[in-house]
């Protein structure tokens, strides 16, 4: 950009002044010439492209070897003392009480119930069956016989002539001339025809008569009849019952109890007790070491490279002088660059 800038100036200032010089010549060298001056006119000749070296940066792992602090544990050995309780067994006299079931004979007296029957006189009322005689009226039923007159309908079968009409088919022949022959000719042609017909139907006409029937009258006769019957009647009797009773007695009855009575007794017991004891052992104790560690690690770089490119520089800026034109008619013409 820089580089079209400064292109573009240098040609500006090289056509003003060539333009300058032109004009002063023509005013030297004329004399009596009158020159307006020259009036530069520019176009734009296209931008002019150059090979360029141009430096390029791209990101590229590359392993590098760096160094790392690393603590790691050493084992190491030492010898301590601690203090442990030892438990110690020793026997020892003791008088011990001890209780001791013994099984005794005692009288105990006690209230028990006895029972007592005696015997009581009571008066109790029972029921006796008594038969006895009464009279009850009992109804009977005589059968009598009676003649009665009554109406009884006959049905009787009384022969009779109908005539009704029945419809007959019958072939007959019809007499048909043909059209085009002028022919007669017979076609045959079915007919229904009412006929009368006669025939016998019988009927049966209801005919109502008097007739005598036996009917059967039951009449009811009450006689008074003798019947037995057994009557409940209360008796009063005096018995003997023997009655129970609970009497209170006071006895004494013998039982086994169990007592327990102390023993006094010297016994040899193990008592438990603990002593004190220093021990030595020895354990692994770690200490934790600092040390310098390289290892290779992969670490992303920019890494510059050189790469050839067209690039555009600016355009040159191509001119000529207008005319100058003199009282004679002559004029000169420049081209500025």
């Amino acid at each position: 950009m820089k580089r079209q800038f400064l292109t573009a100036a240098v040609a500006v200032v090289a056509c003003m002044g060539l333009a300058v010089g032109t004009g002063s010549a023509n005013h030297r060298h004329g004399g009596g010439y009158d020159c307006g001056g020259c009036a530069p006119v520019y176009q734009d000749c296209g931008p002019q492209y150059q090979q360029v070296q141009v430096t390029r940066y791209q990101q590229q792992w590359v392993e590098q070897e760096i160094n790392e602090v690393v603590c790691r544990l050493v084992p190491k050995q030492e010898n301590y003392s601690y203090t442990v309780q030892v438990p110690v067994m020793k026997a020892v006299k003791q008088m011990v009480t001890s209780y001791q079931t013994v099984q005794k004979e005692v009288a105990v007296p006690c209230t028990v119930m006895v029972p007592v029957t005696d015997n009581v006189k009571q008066v109790v009322t029972t029921y006796k069956h008594v038969p006895k005689e009464i009279e009850v009226p009992y109804t009977t039923y005589t059968h009598n016989t009676v003649a009665r007159k009554v109406l009884q309908t006959t049905f009787q079968c009384v022969p009779e002539q109908v005539t009704h009409q029945v419809p007959v088919c019958r072939t007959i022949q019809v007499p048909c001339c043909d059209p085009c022959t002028g022919c007669v000719r017979y076609t045959c042609q079915r007919v229904v025809e009412l006929q009368p017909v006669t025939c016998t139907v019988v009927r049966r006409v209801p005919t109502t008569t008097e007739v005598t029937v036996n009917e059967v009258v039951c009449t009811p006769v009450t006689q008074m009849v003798k019947r037995t019957i057994s009557e409940c009647v209360p008796v009063q009797q005096e018995i003997t019952v023997p009655v129970c009773r609970m009497v209170a007695q006071q006895q004494t009855y013998k039982r086994l109890v169990c007592e327990c009575v102390q023993v006094q007794q010297e016994v040899t017991v193990n008592v438990c007790h603990y002593e004190t004891r220093q021990e030595n052992a020895t354990r692994t104790v770690y200490t934790q070491v600092q040390e310098n560690v390289k290892r290779k690690v992969q670490v992303c770089q920019m890494v510059p490279y050189t790469t050839t490119e067209t690039v555009a520089v600016g355009g040159s800026y191509c001119g000529y002088a207008q005319d100058c034109y003199s009282g004679h008619g002559h004029g000169r013409r420049g081209c500025c660059r």
